[in-house]
């Protein structure tokens, strides 16, 4: 059998200088239970609550090989503050910039 043009279909090339842009879906509403701050801090505070000398004393929080120290759940509970307030600022963004793109006013 002989080689043919016919045989053969010609490659074609992308010759069009803007791509084809995928329809694009509305985002989102942004949700505070999907910002992994909050997560992280509700944990953090129930390690704190678990180091409190009443309920479980420092050595249920304490990692082994790390050096006794007194007061350790009020690290716990200070860490789950700085990240409660990282989650506020972090949603706030998210609610601003989402704001933003859908066009709402908020006068």
């Amino acid at each position: 059998m002989l080689w043919s043009a016919r045989t053969v279909r010609p490659f074609r090339y992308n010759t069009s200088p803007v791509p084809e842009k995928k329809p694009e879906r509305p985002p989102q509403k942004p949700s505070w239970i999907k910002n992994t701050y909050f997560w992280i801090a509700g944990i953090l505070f129930l390690l704190g609550f678990i180091g409190l000398p009443f309920v479980g004393g420092d050595n249920a929080i304490r990692d082994p090989g790390q050096k006794r120290e007194s007061w350790l759940f009020l690290l716990y509970f200070g860490a789950s503050a700085i990240m409660l307030i990282n989650g506020y600022l972090s949603h706030q963004q998210t609610v601003q910039h989402y704001r933003e793109t859908v066009g709402e006013t908020n006068e």
